[in-house]
């Protein structure tokens, strides 16, 4: 019976964490590498940094999960983010409660959606939010999209797919905390906002508004002004010219009705097009077909 377990964190290398010993009865990694090179494990992420081991009486170390990190970092075919991995340590008695407590992590990474991985993480964040939106906990897309637009430098990058990583959803919640309370005050209005909403926007508004507070462009009153004025459905059009806002809501709706493989990131890109545009005071005729990623993205 698996009791309380003294639980630590301290920093390991990847080199040393390779040569920590697995769990009995571990799974085939290798034909589970094959499955997530491909999938969530095809590019480099902060959040793969973060991994957990047992320690047993004398100081013996027991992988609990990162077995697929650690083969691919070992091969060489997924570069580590940095050398450094933050460990979190479970002291245990015996290889007993090692097998418990892998079981423990291995039931609740299979059996816990998206949407509840979210909702735990914001009550462990201790935010409570006031938008159905972000309640309902189904913004994973919308963390990953940001994600890729401001750090694979606007280019469209291979989405993930399968099963990720939940510390990746953690981390990525964190990372944009500040941004999603902000845009949960936005979205919490009196006026109808029907179609308005929908994970591509909300990516764009914590893209903009990163890009905004980091003094990229424009600034936090022509932020408010733009997905105020969208929100509200305020968009101008005089004869067959647009400002920024009619014409982002016109290309949403447009959009939104195709339901495409693509309409989160494409509506998120036009976002920050438009935005740009807005700040600029530029009237449109037709939908934008570039857009300048240089004041969103940040080079790491």
């Amino acid at each position: 019976m698996l009791e309380k377990t003294g639980v630590s964190s301290r920093k390991m290398t990847i080199s040393q964490f390779i040569n920590v010993e697995s769990r009995p009865r571990q799974r085939n990694t290798e034909i589970h590498a094959r499955k997530a090179a491909l999938a969530h494990l095809s590019r480099t992420s902060p959040t793969q940094m973060q991994v957990s081991v047992a320690q047993l009486p004398g100081g013996r170390l027991v992988k609990l999960d990162g077995h697929t990190r650690s083969y691919l970092w070992n091969t060489g075919e997924l570069k580590p983010f940095s050398n450094l991995l933050d460990v979190t340590v479970y002291a245990v008695k015996n290889m007993a409660e090692v097998m418990e407590l892998y079981e423990h992590f291995d039931a609740a990474s299979q059996s816990k959606t998206c949407a509840d991985q979210i909702s735990g993480k914001l009550r462990e964040l201790n935010w409570d939010p006031s938008t159905t939106f972000f309640q309902n906990c189904k913004f994973n897309q919308v963390l990953f999209t940001a994600w890729d637009t401001i750090y694979n430098h606007g280019k469209k990058a291979k989405w993930l797919k399968g099963d990720m990583l939940k510390e990746e959803r953690y981390r990525l919640i964190e990372e944009f905390l500040p941004e999603l309370k902000r845009i949960d005050g936005h979205l919490n209005v009196s006026y109808s906002s029907r179609g308005k909403i929908n994970t591509g926007v909300v990516a764009a508004m914590i893209v903009t508004l990163r890009a905004v507070m980091r003094k990229k462009v424009g600034s936090p009153e022509l932020y408010v002004e733009f997905w105020d004025n969208y929100l509200k459905g305020n968009g101008i059009k005089a004869g067959r010219e647009k400002n920024a806002v009619q014409a982002y809501s016109d290309y949403v709706e447009e959009k939104s009705s195709r339901g495409d493989g693509r309409s989160t990131s494409d509506i998120c890109e036009k976002g920050l097009g438009y935005f740009s545009g807005f700040c600029e005071n530029k009237a449109y005729i037709r939908s934008i077909s570039s857009i300048d990623f240089t004041p969103y993205i940040i080079k790491r």
